[in-house]
C-alpha cells in the first residue's frame, strides 16, 4: 500500500490558537489537521471540537504590535456582535499566518492576519 501525503487543512497555515481552561489561557502554536492525522512522535496535540467561527481579517504591517492585543480582540468581538454573533465563551480563538496573505505584503507594505473567534450558533 502507497502511503499518501496529509495536506493539513488551510494550506500551509500555521495557527496560533488560545482557549480558557481552569480559568487560565492555554496557547497552542502548530497547524490545523483532519481528526484522523497520525501525530509523529515527539510532538504534542490537542483535539479540538468542531466549532463554529467567524474570521476577522485583520489589516497592517506585519510587525504592528496592534494585531496581538485585547483591544484587537475586543474591536473584533465588537463588530461580531454588531452583526448578530455571539462569542462561545472560553473556547477558541486562533490567529491563522496564511500564505500569502500574511506573508507577502501587499503595495502599501501590509499584510492580513486572519483572527478567528469561536461562535454560538
Amino acid at each position: 500500500m502507497e502511503a499518501k501525503e496529509r495536506l493539513p487543512f488551510n494550506g500551509d497555515a500555521y495557527i496560533g490558537a488560545v482557549h480558557i481552561v481552569d480559568g487560565m489561557p492555554e496557547y497552542w502554536i502548530g497547524m490545523f489537521f483532519p481528526a484522523d492525522t497520525e501525530v509523529p512522535e515527539s510532538f504534542e496535540y490537542v483535539d479540538i471540537e468542531p466549532l463554529n467561527y467567524a474570521v476577522c481579517y485583520l489589516y497592517d504591517k506585519e510587525n504592528s504590535g496592534e494585531f496581538y492585543t485585547m483591544d484587537t480582540h475586543n474591536m473584533c468581538l465588537a463588530k461580531l456582535k454588531a452583526r448578530h454573533f455571539n462569542r462561545k465563551e472560553d473556547d477558541w480563538c486562533f490567529e491563522r499566518y496564511n500564505c500569502p496573505r500574511f506573508t507577502t505584503p501587499d503595495e502599501k507594505g501590509n499584510v492580513i492576519l486572519d483572527y478567528g473567534i469561536s461562535i454560538d450558533c
